[in-house]
C-alpha cells in the first residue's frame, strides 16, 4: 500500500481557508495600515497558479504578469503566518524555508513611472518665480517654490512641515 498523496493546493486556496485569521495576525504583527492589509488580502487571493516554490520564480510565465512588490510582501507575511500560527513546516510537501528562499530570489522590476517630473534649469525657476503676482502672499509663494526646487521635497511634505507647531522645529543657527 502507498501512503496517500497530500492534496496539492494553490496559495489562493490555502489563503481562502484562513483569510480572517491571517488578517488578525497581520494587524497584530506590523502589516502597517488597513489599506496595506487590504492590498495583501487581494494579492494572496489571486495566487491561484502558485502550488510549488519554483512557481514563484516563474510566476510571469504562469500568469503573464510579473510578481509585484505587494505580492512578495504578502507572501512573506503569509509564510510567517503558516509557520507561527498554523504550526506548519511544509506546504504542498515543500519546506516553508524553501518557499521563502524562492521568494527571496524574485527580483521586483519597478515599472517606469508615468511621473511628469522634469529637471528644470535655474533660469526656468527664476522665470516661474517672477510670474507669481499674488498681492498678499507673493514673497511667501516665491520662497515656497524655491524651497521645493532646491530641497527636492514634495509639496505635501513641505506643507506638513510648515503645519508643525513651532516648538517641534529645532533651529540650530541657520538650519532648521
Amino acid at each position: 500500500l502507498h501512503a496517500p498523496t497530500p492534496q496539492v493546493r494553490s496559495i489562493a486556496e490555502y489563503f481562502s481557508n484562513c483569510r480572517d485569521e491571517f488578517k488578525l495576525y497581520a494587524l497584530e504583527n506590523g502589516v502597517g495600515t488597513k489599506k496595506t492589509l487590504t492590498t495583501y488580502v487581494n494579492c494572496l487571493s489571486k495566487m491561484a497558479g502558485v502550488t510549488k516554490p519554483s512557481d514563484l520564480t516563474t510566476y510571469k510565465m504562469i500568469t503573464g504578469k510579473p510578481l509585484t512588490k505587494n505580492q512578495k510582501m504578502a507572501l512573506s507575511k503569509l509564510f510567517r503566518y503558516m509557520r507561527f500560527v498554523d504550526g506548519m513546516e511544509n506546504f504542498n510537501g515543500y519546506p516553508l524555508e524553501k518557499w521563502q528562499l524562492y521568494l527571496d530570489e524574485v527580483k521586483i522590476v519597478r515599472a517606469k513611472s508615468q511621473s511628469r517630473q522634469r529637471n528644470i534649469s535655474t533660469e526656468a525657476l527664476r522665470e516661474a518665480v517672477s510670474r507669481i503676482h499674488h498681492k498678499e502672499h507673493k514673497q511667501f509663494l516665491q520662497r515656497i517654490v524655491k524651497l521645493l526646487y532646491y530641497s527636492g521635497a514634495r509639496f505635501n511634505q513641505l506643507m506638513r512641515l510648515l503645519e508643525q507647531k513651532e516648538k517641534d522645529i529645532v533651529i540650530d543657527g541657520d538650519i532648521a
